[in-house]
């Protein structure tokens, strides 16, 4: 028998399977994994851009009925009650009662001396009294004055001065009166704002 020729002139090789692990199939399995991660993060990123529109307009239209629900008109009449009080407040700040003014001079006056006019005076934050009065005697103008000095008449009425002594047709003794007012005898605050607060 005739033997048999290949008529093949490329050398046979031995078998790929006993080298090692080609370089080439690494390098694939990593762009594989670096494909699968850029697709999965563009996938990622879509969803969470499009749920965070989704909340955008959420919060918008809950932020636009909250607004309609607001009553307007109530806000607007608390701000105009708040710049009321607030007016009135300041307004009571700089009040001043004359009234106390009265009943400490009442309260200081003796008997035998009578004021026929009085006059207040309130300039700078300074309040002081004029007026013209009568006295049975010239004692009786010493001891009044003697009466303003004493110590709970002092934190009321100041400077108390008496001047242009004369007698009139009827024995009297005229004078001229000046005074100071000590000013938290009429702060308006002092007198009631303690009141008003605890009722």
């Amino acid at each position: 028998m005739p033997t048999q020729f290949q008529p093949s002139y490329i050398p046979k090789s031995p078998s790929a399977t006993s080298r090692g692990p080609r370089l080439g199939s690494l390098l694939t399995i990593f762009a594989s994994i670096v494909f699968i991660l850029t697709i999965g993060g563009g996938v990622a990123l879509y969803i969470l851009t499009d749920y965070t529109s989704v909340q955008i307009v959420e919060k918008s239209k809950e932020l636009q009925d909250n607004q309609e629900r607001l009553d307007l008109t109530l806000a607007r009449d608390l701000i105009d009650l708040d710049r009321r009080i607030i007016s009135a407040k300041m307004l009571l700040s700089k009040h001043v009662v004359i009234s106390p003014i009265f009943q400490a001079i009442q309260d200081a006056t003796l008997k035998t001396v009578r004021f026929t006019s009085l006059q207040f005076d309130s300039k700078d934050g300074k309040y002081t009294l004029a007026g013209n009065g009568k006295a049975l005697s010239y004692s009786a103008i010493a001891l009044q004055s003697d009466e303003y000095a004493k110590p709970g008449n002092r934190e009321r009425i100041t400077n108390p001065v008496f001047s242009g002594l004369g007698l009139d047709q009827g024995g009297n003794v005229v004078f001229n009166f000046n005074a100071d007012v000590v000013p938290a005898l009429l702060d308006y605050e002092s007198l009631f704002g303690s009141n008003s607060q605890t009722q």
